[in-house]
């Protein structure tokens, strides 16, 4: 995953093919993934790109014949991520839940039935980390975004103001972002939480999963 592992930037890596622009976010992921098959001989009626949930599950019917790439993204796995107050434990039962309501592996055979071929991957992992301090007002003063492990802000100086009000963090530091390094987590103090935003190993290592016959 592209690190900071933020959503914006490690979607926009998966569809782009290509490193993300770091003052985008992901809502141009769909036109993206058009202009990568383009550039590589597709035609437009070719691709198509979709998104699907629980609530809003997938259905192949909308699929047309002379679709031939196909592009899928489905974000409950980050909402059942970011609701997992209870750790490791919690996102695990979560996640069996949803593969068994999603019909994830029905949708996976209708998919190989219709002759695609498969690949399953993520934008980013996750981690369990531990809480060090909740931001104060002060210190997310021109931030244009963050969550609990990254920061980004809308100049060099108020970023640089941040890491010098708080050189005891092992912080990382990309474009006008900052990250944590360590398994911390900008939250109630020694509170745990499931998240994402850094460079620790598992959020950063994803699957990367072929289908075969």
């Amino acid at each position: 995953a592209y690190i900071p592992t933020i959503t914006a930037w490690s979607r926009q890596a998966v569809f782009k093919g290509d490193k993300p622009d770091l003052l985008d976010d992901n809502s141009k992921e769909a036109n993206l993934f058009v202009d990568y098959w383009l550039k590589h001989g597709a035609s437009a009626f070719q691709i198509d790109f979709k998104k699907f949930s629980v609530n809003e599950p997938l259905s192949l019917d909308t699929i047309s014949n002379d679709t031939t790439i196909l592009g899928l993204v489905c974000n409950d796995l980050d909402d059942i991520m970011h609701g997992s107050i209870l750790g490791n434990n919690q996102l695990k039962t979560s996640t069996e839940q949803w593969i068994e309501k999603s019909n994830i592996v029905k949708k996976i055979v209708e998919l190989k039935t219709k002759g695609f071929q498969v690949y399953i991957t993520a934008d980013h992992g996750n981690i369990e980390a531990t809480g060090l301090k909740n931001l104060s007002l002060k210190e997310k003063v021109g931030t244009l975004s963050r969550g609990k492990r990254h920061l980004h802000f809308t100049n060099e100086t108020l970023m640089e103001n941040f890491i010098s009000q708080n050189a005891s963090l092992e912080l990382g530091k990309k474009g006008l972002s900052i990250y944590l390094k360590k398994q911390e987590a900008f939250t109630t103090e020694n509170s745990q939480v499931i998240t994402h935003g850094g460079s620790h190993l598992w959020e950063v290592i994803i699957p990367f999963i072929s289908i075969n016959e």
